[in-house]
Parts: C-alpha cells; structure tokens; sequence
C-alpha cells in the first residue's frame, strides 16, 4: 500500500511544480512590489 502511494507521489508532483513555482513567484512579486511602494513613500516623506 504504501509503496503503490510512493509510485503515485512523482506523477502529481511532476504535473503540480510547476503551478506551485509560479505561484510561489507571482505572491513574491505582489509581495515586492509592496515593499516598493512602502519604502517609496518613507523616501518622500523623508525628502
């Protein structure tokens, strides 16, 4: 059984990183772009 669910794993795990990847990168990138905006308005609030 639980060798059957071992050869079951690569498959879906072949078919999902990709999906998982850009996701990862696209969360990143809202993330980033938030610290942007962030630090840009500390710098003109500071100048």
């Amino acid at each position: 059984m639980l060798f059957y669910l071992l050869n079951l794993i690569p498959p879906i795990f072949i078919t999902w990183f990709p999906y998982v990847i850009l996701a990862f990168f696209w969360l990143m990138e809202i993330y980033f772009i938030n610290i942007i905006r962030i630090f840009s308005k500390l710098l003109t609030n500071q100048l």
